[in-house]
């Protein structure tokens, strides 16, 4: 995703990648989104584990949000073990926080992981590992934006702003 907010743009110009941010959905609509970000819309300093709705604070300031949506298919375990982490961080969600230190630990190539702190990326990551979806031939903290892209069977199903995705699945 790409919000155009100083640390979208930061990210991007970094990483050299088109986005700055991934999140995961667990249904089609993508209504719902989780990942490490801002807690509050208008403050970067307040960071942790988010829980994002379309129509939600963050997505109606940065309503020009742009992203690419992909899709890729698990079994009922994986999507189960998805389930029960989510809900597991979501009871303890201010216990988590934004790992502001580790990301720029890592920008220099210092091998870090900090209990309870995230970013975007590694957070997804650790997701996918953890609940038997998908390893990347590099640690958690490591994996940036761009290498979701690499996800063997990943299905690009739109790309445009965020706010006018509509869903065509048919569960």
């Amino acid at each position: 995703m790409s919000s155009k907010t100083l640390p979208d743009t930061v990210i991007r110009k970094i990483t050299g990648f088109k986005y700055g941010h991934v999140a995961m959905a667990l249904s089609p609509d993508c209504h719902t989104l989780y990942s490490f970000g801002r807690r509050k819309p208008r403050s970067i300093l307040n960071g942790g584990f988010t829980i994002e709705r379309k129509d939600g604070p963050f997505y109606t300031i940065f309503n020009e949000t742009e992203c690419t949506i992909y899709e890729l298919d698990v079994t009922d375990e994986q999507f189960m073990k998805l389930n029960v982490i989510l809900d597991y961080i979501a009871y303890r969600m201010h216990t988590f926080n934004y790992d502001y230190l580790g990301i720029v630990l890592r920008y220099f190539h210092i091998p870090v992981s900090f209990k309870r702190r995230y970013v975007c990326s590694f957070f997804v990551a650790r997701l996918l590992r953890v609940s038997g979806i998908y390893t990347f031939p590099k640690p958690d903290y490591y994996v940036r934006p761009a290498d979701f892209e690499l996800i063997p069977d990943l299905k690009e199903i739109y790309t445009g702003k965020y706010r006018d995705y509509q869903c065509d699945a048919v569960i």
